[in-house]
């Protein structure tokens, strides 16, 4: 998905930058992967702390990242019903959009990582 819609000048619409920013986000998410089927397999945290840390701020980047990239193509399709004459999107604010979206989840990956608010442990394994 990010190597098509990037590559291919018809499909770089402001509606599309939200989907590859969401794709952008399971591919973070995907990342992730290796680890979660070995931690499951040998049912701890392989990677010790550090590496609890870096799957923390993968996960948390990712979800939050898609969740609200979600929130706002629910919003640029609101905008695009409700407003079909002038409700369509510009580049700049789709731009803008994404950006806040990566600016609101930093917080939520900062501040557990450096234990300033939580911080993050290993999760339960089956």
């Amino acid at each position: 998905v990010l190597w098509i819609f990037s590559s291919a000048k018809p499909l770089r619409t402001a509606s599309n930058m939200f989907v590859v920013n969401l794709a952008l986000c399971d591919f973070i998410m995907m990342l992730k992967s290796p680890v979660v089927i070995y931690n499951s397999f040998q049912h701890g945290f392989a990677t010790g702390h550090s590496g609890c840390r870096v799957f923390g701020v993968m996960g948390t980047l990712s979800g939050i990242g898609a969740s609200t990239t979600n929130a706002c193509i629910a919003y640029d399709r609101y905008t695009t019903i409700t407003r079909p004459f002038d409700g369509k999107i510009t580049r700049t604010k789709a731009m803008v959009m994404i950006v806040f979206v990566w600016i609101y989840a930093t917080p939520w990956m900062v501040l557990p990582t450096f234990e300033i608010w939580g911080r993050y442990v290993p999760e339960g394994y089956l």
